[in-house]
C-alpha cells in the first residue's frame, strides 16, 4: 500500500522566499503556517506548465525540509513561486493502487443451496454482495461466525457467486 498524506481543505498557498536550485533540500516559504504538518505533499509552481510535487518530511516555521522529485523531476525556481498542497498524480495513484490492493473473495456456491458457507480468509468482515446464477443479486441474511468465516442464508435455494470486499 503507498502512503496517502492528508489533504487540506481549501489548499492555501506561500510563496518562495528565496530562489532554489533542483538539488536543495531546505528551503524557505514566506509563510509556513499555511501549509499542512510533515509528512505531507507539496507543489512547487502548481500555476505554471511543469510543476514539481515534493515531499515534505519536516517543517521549522518557515523552513521546509523536501525530497525533491518525489513525483516528477525536480527544478529550478525563482523567489515567489507559489507552493501549496494540491491534489497531484501522486494522491491519484496511491488512492487507485490502494484501492485496487485491497483483498477480495468470490465465492462460487455450484449446488442449489439456502444456506451458503463460505470461507474468505480475508480476517475481516467484509461487505457481500450474492448474485444467482443468471447474474440477479439476490438478497440474503449474513452472518458472521468468524473473521474468516460467514453464512448467508436465503429464503430459497439456488446456485450463484458472492463476492466480498
Amino acid at each position: 500500500m503507498r502512503t496517502m498524506y492528508p489533504s487540506q481543505v481549501n489548499s492555501s498557498s506561500t510563496k518562495l522566499s528565496m530562489a532554489i536550485n533542483d538539488t536543495e533540500v531546505s528551503i524557505t516559504v514566506d509563510d509556513g503556517s499555511v501549509l499542512p504538518d510533515a509528512p505531507n505533499t507539496l507543489t512547487i509552481g502548481y500555476d505554471r506548465t511543469t510543476p514539481e510535487t515534493v515531499l515534505m518530511t519536516a517543517k521549522t516555521g518557515n523552513v521546509l525540509t523536501i525530497e525533491r522529485g518525489f513525483d516528477g523531476s525536480a527544478s529550478s525556481w525563482g523567489t515567489g513561486i507559489k507552493i501549496a498542497r494540491i491534489f497531484s498524480s501522486y494522491d491519484y495513484e496511491a488512492f487507485r493502487t490502494n484501492i485496487n490492493s485491497l483483498d477480495t473473495y468470490t465465492h462460487s456456491q455450484v449446488g442449489v443451496a439456502t444456506i451458503w458457507t463460505v470461507t474468505h480468509n480475508l480476517n475481516r468482515y467484509p461487505s457481500v454482495t450474492v448474485v444467482d446464477s443468471a447474474d440477479n443479486t439476490v438478497i440474503g441474511e449474513v452472518q458472521y461466525t468468524t473473521l474468516n468465516e460467514l453464512t448467508v442464508i436465503f429464503s430459497g435455494g439456488f446456485s450463484g457467486k458472492a463476492y466480498l470486499n
